[in-house]
């Protein structure tokens, strides 16, 4: 029963966001034409985001400093994308960087946040994430506006690629039974996502 539960956890974690991989490679290819200097940095932060996905993502556990730095790496590059469109807010207070936590629990979330942003008309709509450990005790919370009506401009393929927030819950489900609790809701043009674990 153990090797049939990691079975379905490395399917549920083993997905990319293919549209995060062309918005990223469109948007470094502009630089790229512009000759910008910035150029370099993007193609190393999209392999170093690869990298973990396909290797850390991989593991049981990874230190919570890795698992933030993949998040930055993935807002960095989306602000790149989406700079005047976006006001990001995110902020860490956490007393053990070294502290093991599973892999690709967050980052569901963060792309849901983006992507639900990206479709928004107007600038400067703001992206709040803040992660917080303290004792053991794990919070991290993410809101961002949300249009309900906007969603049928989604397509099918963004809809059902990536981790997707359904297959984050059934792992939370399997490595946290009892420890976690998970509030998601939309409220106001208001979509907020809290989680707690206990660690």
């Amino acid at each position: 029963n153990r090797k049939k539960q990691q079975a379905e956890l490395s399917g549920l974690k083993s997905q990319i966001n293919p549209h995060f991989l062309f918005n990223t490679l469109n948007t470094i290819y502009s630089s790229a034409i512009k000759k910008e200097n910035k150029t370099a940095e993007m193609i190393l932060k999209l392999s170093d985001s690869f990298r973990y996905v396909l290797h850390e993502g991989q593991n049981e556990y990874v230190s919570l400093k890795k698992e933030i730095t993949h998040i930055k790496d993935y807002i960095s590059l989306q602000e790149e994308r989406l700079s005047s469109k976006l006001n990001i807010e995110f902020s860490t207070d956490i007393d053990n960087y070294e502290q093991d936590i599973s892999p690709l629990l967050l980052i569901s979330f963060v792309e849901n946040a983006f992507k639900y942003t990206s479709l928004l008309r107007g600038s400067q709509h703001q992206i709040k994430i803040r992660v917080t450990l303290k004792d053991k005790s794990f919070t991290f919370l993410c809101e961002n506006p949300f249009n309900k009506n906007a969603e049928k401009e989604i397509d099918t393929n963004w809809k059902e690629s990536g981790i997707g927030i359904d297959n984050t819950k059934k792992r939370l489900k399997y490595l946290y039974p009892n420890n976690h609790q998970i509030h998601i809701e939309a409220l106001n043009q208001l979509f907020k996502v809290t989680l707690n674990i206990q660690l």
